[in-house]
């Protein structure tokens, strides 16, 4: 599919962050991992891990079904450490841990976008991008990192699996 029709899913906080239902390039990863595309990586790396510091602080207690973070990858990464209740005085409080959580994250990221751009995008059944047709738009529900990935390598599609948007509700 075309990525310039794909639309990052527009669930409640996205929607409220400014990037839901709208086109990879507002995915605030999207900035970063072009950063790191154009050879600034230290920069990319620190902006990126700041992002996602501060979203997390923000959102470390909404759960993921409205975009939130809670139970998503790096809160279940925090929550495995026994850092003690998860809240915002915690999540400070232990924000090098945290960090470092991230920078694992985020570096994993970067490793995404070297693989693609050495070998294209390996279509396990675990990597496919994940997009619901919901009116005739195409919300991408998982594969955000590969699709702004694929964007900024110059790919203009992405093989996509379109599931039911009615199976969903």
């Amino acid at each position: 599919m075309e990525i310039k029709k794909l639309r990052h899913s527009n669930l409640k906080i996205y929607s409220e962050e400014g990037y839901g239902g709208k086109q990879i390039e507002f995915f605030p990863p999207f900035k970063f991992l072009l950063q790191y595309h154009v050879g600034n990586k230290s920069n990319s790396e620190a902006n990126f891990t700041k992002w996602y510091f501060d979203s997390y602080l923000k959102y470390f207690n909404e759960p993921k079904s409205i975009g939130g973070m809670k139970f998503g990858s790096l809160d279940s990464r925090i929550r495995k450490l026994n850092i003690g209740e998860i809240n915002s005085k915690t999540i400070v409080r232990n924000s090098s841990i945290v960090i470092n959580e991230i920078k694992v994250l985020v570096s994993n990221k970067f490793h995404l976008y070297e693989s693609i751009k050495k070998d294209g995008l390996n279509l396990f059944k675990r990597d496919r991008i994940r997009v619901v047709n919901k009116s005739g738009k195409f919300l991408i529900e998982g594969g955000h990192h590969r699709v702004a990935i694929l964007k900024i390598l110059g790919y203009r599609s992405a093989p996509v699996y379109i599931e039911d948007a009615h199976a969903k509700s």
